[in-house]
């Protein structure tokens, strides 16, 4: 049997939104039931991972700062209730910014092939929140985080599209620890940068801009990840996908 990455943490034990909402169904009985479960598979089948919490600027690819700030400064409060679905408490941004680094953490890893299927056991869930709204149990869109994550083939780099700033982000992977470091935050050369990739070289990256209709080309420095440009803007009706074949 593969062996699958599990990743999970305490934090997310937590996030209780009952104390805003009696009959909430997010509990942290969900992790509970989940670990129970496993119990009765054999320990080779998954290989546990604590899960790190997304930095600021990982949770601001999709959301917008605004959105960010005001997650922590209602959990500092005390928490709320934000919607008839989405309540937090002290502890729930914590959780919150963990479940989202467990998203992005796995992709990296799977990315890299160091196993073939991954799962987070954590709370809360992330597919419903919007750029900058919490709704649906969701704080922040982990899934939507973790998509905008490219890594360069040497495995150094880690690009993003923040598309709140209509920006692209590099990161430089730490050979040791895995952690990443600031690089570069450079203007996309449009709005909203829907979708981007690297070519088989690494040497260029195409970004797909929804909103200006075009498509962006930056050149990359394969030693110092940074990107260079646009060099070029191509006109293409609203473009939501980058692919080479």
């Amino acid at each position: 049997m593969s062996t699958g990455l599990y990743f999970s943490h305490p934090s997310s034990l937590e996030h209780d939104p009952r104390a805003y909402s009696p009959g909430h169904p997010d509990t942290p009985e969900r992790l509970r039931a989940i670990e129970r479960a496993l119990a009765g598979w054999d320990d080779s089948a998954w290989q546990r991972r604590e899960a790190p919490a997304a930095a600021e600027a990982e949770l601001e690819l999709i959301h917008s700062p605004r959105h960010v700030r005001a997650i922590a400064e209602l959990c500092r409060a005390g928490g709320g209730a934000i919607d008839p679905d989405t309540a937090v408490g002290p502890a729930s941004y914590r959780a919150a910014a963990h479940a989202a680094g467990a998203a992005c953490e796995m992709t990296r890893a799977l990315m890299r092939g160091e196993a073939p299927v991954g799962f987070c056991a954590m709370r809360p869930s992330g597919h419903h929140a919007e750029a900058g709204r919490a709704m649906g149990f969701c704080l922040f869109n982990n899934v939507a985080i973790a998509a905008e994550l490219a890594i360069s083939s040497d495995g150094l780099f880690l690009y993003a599209s923040n598309r709140g700033e209509d920006s692209l982000v590099v990161f430089s992977i730490r050979s040791k620890d895995g952690k990443l470091e600031f690089v570069q935050r450079i203007s996309c050369g449009g709005k909203t940068p829907r979708h981007f990739t690297l070519d088989p070289t690494t040497q260029w990256l195409l970004c797909g801009n929804q909103d200006s209709a075009t498509i962006t080309i930056f050149r990359r420095d394969t030693v110092t990840g940074k990107l260079n440009g646009p060099t070029q803007t191509v006109p293409l009706d609203s473009p939501l996908f980058t692919l080479f074949v």
